[in-house]
């Protein structure tokens, strides 16, 4: 009787030992440097246009491989570096907007990556006393959802920031057409609301951000149907 219940007990302390060692998903990098909403002065300078900034995160729980993605805020371009560092350098043109994330991937989740929070900067430039402010992320509608509203009235809503903390205003712009060429609206709020809109059609918006010496970004145009 005796043997059969050690037996029982070796299984249960086996068990327990290999639960603990199951792999698990890969955690979420924490976003290091360039940090968010900054003027990033700390590239190493390659000419009067380029910059190699060394971008940096801390290490994420069961990561085999770090994706960096990186991405001009103006032109759009992206670069993207895979490594099993948590740094990497890349090359970036001076003066401009850019956002940049991690994507943590682990062998045994292939199918399950971590991705961290997306930082914003502003790599340096010569000279250049008053950043424009960086595009208006874009929080509601998000681009190609289908949304519903009391009224048939929508409220847009977007975020915006500005490394000298000088925002005037946000110039919004609603039309049924894909330019978005017509004015809803000027605010110095982060939403607005629309007139009454037509049911099964689709909506382009954009938001034209501007500081006090008159510098400007765009947020490039969104869409949303209205059910």
């Amino acid at each position: 009787m005796k043997s059969k219940v050690y037996i029982f007990v070796f299984i249960l302390i086996l068990t327990g030992c290999g639960g603990k060692d199951d792999p698990q998903p890969p955690v979420a990098a924490g976003l290091l440097f360039p940090e968010n909403n900054s003027e990033c002065t700390d590239g190493v300078d390659l000419n009067s246009t380029e910059t190699t900034i060394n971008f940096s995160w801390g290490a994420s729980n069961n990561t085999n491989e770090y994706r960096l993605q990186v991405q001009n805020l103006n032109t759009s371009a992206i670069q993207t570096f895979s490594t099993t560092s948590t740094s990497q350098e890349v090359m970036l043109t001076k003066g401009m907007p850019y956002s940049w994330f991690v994507t943590s991937f682990s062998n045994n989740f292939p199918d399950e990556p971590a991705t961290s929070s997306t930082w914003r900067f502003y790599a340096a430039g010569d000279g250049v006393e008053n950043y424009a402010p960086f595009p208006a992320e874009i929080v509601y509608p998000k681009g190609g959802s289908t949304v519903s509203a009391n009224n048939n009235i929508v409220t847009l809503k977007w975020n915006g920031n500005d490394i000298d903390d000088d925002i005037a205003s946000y110039d919004v712009y609603l039309d049924t057409n894909s330019e978005a060429s017509t004015l809803l609206g000027n605010t110095i709020a982060k939403s607005i609301n629309t007139p009454t809109l037509a049911l099964e059609t689709t909506y382009y918006w954009k938001v034209i951000s501007k500081d006090s010496k008159g510098n400007t970004s765009d947020s490039g145009i969104y869409e949303f149907r209205l059910q």
